[in-house]
This record gives structure tokens, sequence and C-alpha cells, in this order.
């Protein structure tokens, strides 16, 4: 089932012309059952047309895609999923695995392009590129190709500290208050600030009487608080796999592969990219010039001019 979107673009007034003209293009929005669990999606374009996957990263959702979709549009019909966690998807009870949300990307893929005429390009952001590296491994004659978009493990300090933060119950008393305390993580400068502004509207919710720890949203006129939109336990899952185990097996991979790095991530600095590269058996990459973790908000025309040149060689 889809329905047409109704949410409010609204971009800052200082933001660029495409910016604006492309948080105007409003998606179709859909529900796929998988598993027993809602996963909402994003689409934009043609679902006849060649499908371009893109996924976020932890504690993220399908709205940080918004200002870039309508670039790929007409040559793909881009897709946009919310991982369960996060986003507007389900929460779950019993923890979260890459492996789990590799199976969900493929199913909403399958229910939002039922009829594409072929096999998905799949682009993961940070989690996101664990997600569809694991996708590629488990549904190998269903991929087009796969895009690895600052795929890393951070260092222990920052892992656990990111992880602190992830586990925020903090509720706020409006939808203002929580959005001006919205921050990047790992925390980052970025002087895409109408970008930021726009990821932050989308990322809180509104809570009733259960609090953080509830799902259940209520109507914003009848909400006691507001909270994140992802699940505080999102980080309990237990089966992700060691890249160095993974990275290689993706490397042979019979579908095209290949990587985008931010060149000033703390989460993939550049000895680490290299190492990544090696296990990935010397598959392309690019680095973008001045770009931190959150790459495509960082330098969002780079990434998209990357993308789309990796995009028409395959």
């Amino acid at each position: 089932m889809t329905t047409s979107d109704s949410t409010a673009a609204n971009p800052a007034p200082d933001a660029p012309g495409w910016f604006r003209a492309n948080c105007a293009v409003a998606p179709e929005t859909g529900t796929t059952l998988s598993d027993g669990r809602a996963l909402r999606w994003l689409r934009w374009g043609d679902a006849g047309a060649p499908p371009l996957v893109l996924v976020h990263g932890g504690g993220a959702n399908a709205r940080w895609w918004a200002p870039l979709a309508p670039f790929f549009l007409p040559d793909h019909c881009v897709v946009a999923p919310d991982l369960s966690g996060m986003g507007d998807s389900d929460w779950l009870t019993d923890g979260y695995g890459t492996e789990q949300w590799a199976d969900e990307v493929m199913a909403v893929a399958a229910d939002a392009c039922p009829a594409a005429p072929a096999p998905p390009v799949l682009v993961g952001h940070s989690l996101g590129a664990g997600v569809v590296a694991a996708a590629a491994l488990r549904h190998p004659d269903r991929i087009g190709g796969v895009v690895l978009c600052d795929l890393g493990g951070q260092r222990r300090g920052d892992r656990d500290r990111s992880s602190r933060l992830f586990q925020n119950r903090i509720v706020y008393p409006s939808r203002d208050d929580a959005i001006e305390r919205f921050k990047l993580i790992p925390r980052q400068p970025c002087t895409n600030e109408w970008y930021v502004a726009h990821i932050a509207r989308h990322s809180v919710r509104p809570v009733g009487p259960g609090g953080p720890s509830d799902p259940t949203r209520p109507s914003p006129a009848e909400a006691t608080a507001w909270a994140w939109k992802f699940d505080w336990r999102l980080f309990a899952r237990t089966d992700q796999h060691p890249l160095s185990v993974t990275l290689p097996q993706l490397g042979r991979a019979s579908c095209p592969v290949a990587s985008i790095y931010g060149e000033h991530s703390r989460v993939v600095p550049a000895e680490r990219a290299r190492r990544l590269d090696e296990l990935l058996g010397g598959r392309p990459s690019v680095t973008i010039p001045d770009a931190r973790h959150h790459l495509m908000v960082d330098q969002p025309i780079a990434f998209v001019t990357a993308l789309r040149t990796l995009l028409a060689t395959w």
C-alpha cells in the first residue's frame, strides 16, 4: 500500500535553490510487512525504473536522503526504507541484527518496485553500509550493485561514547526543544546547517504517558513530550559479523561493488579506508574532499556526482 506524502518540506530560507527544489518533490510513502514487523519507506519516481535503494545509518531514517533522491530521477526509481527500530518503522523487543536489516531492505525493494526491470542497486551509509553488504552476501542473485558509504568501526572510545548517546531516553517538552538539541553522531561540525535542520525536523516523535520506551505515537496534539525516533535499545544487536570476514567475501561477489569515503571522517580515517579497500580486493573507491563521516550532508553535490559517476559505469 502506498500513499502520497504530505509532510511539509519547509527548508531553511538560506538553503540553496537545488535543496529547496528537491525537498519540494514529495515521495510516495509505503509500508511493507516483513516477519510481522511494519517497515515504512519512501519512493520517488517511476516504480518501473531501475531501483536505487538508499539505506540510512544508525539512529537515522529515510528522510536523510530526501534532499538527494530527486537527483537520480528519471534514470532510477529511488527507494529509502526506515530500518526496524528507526524512523517510522516498528521497534523490536528481542534486539536487532545486520542480517535481519539486510532482509528488510530486500523485502522493501521487492515491495516498492514489484515490476523493476533490473535488480536494485543498494547504497548504504555507515551502519547502512554494513546492512547492504550483508544483503549482497545473503541475496547475491537479487543485487545489481553495492555502494558502501563510510563503512567502518569506530575507535573504542568513540564507539562507546556514541553508544551512550544512542541510549538517550531524555524527553523534551516540545518539538522545537527536541529539534534544538539535535546533533550529528559522531559529533562533527557541518557548515550546511540547512541540511542538518532538515534532518533534525524529521528525527523527533511525539510520546505519550508510556514515555520514550513506548513506540506508540499519539498525535502531536495529544503528546505529553517529544523524543528521538529511534529505539534507545537499538544497539543490542548481536549478529554483526567482523568486516575482516564479510568484506573479502563481498570483494569476490559477481555484482559491482564500490566505496565512498569522507576525507576527514573520524569513523573511517585514511589508513582504515586503505585497509577496507584491501579487504574488498581493490574494488573502486572514491574519497570526497572536505567531507567527514556524514559525507552526503557535508558535501552533497560532490557525493551525488561521485555516486552518479559510479552508477554510469555499471
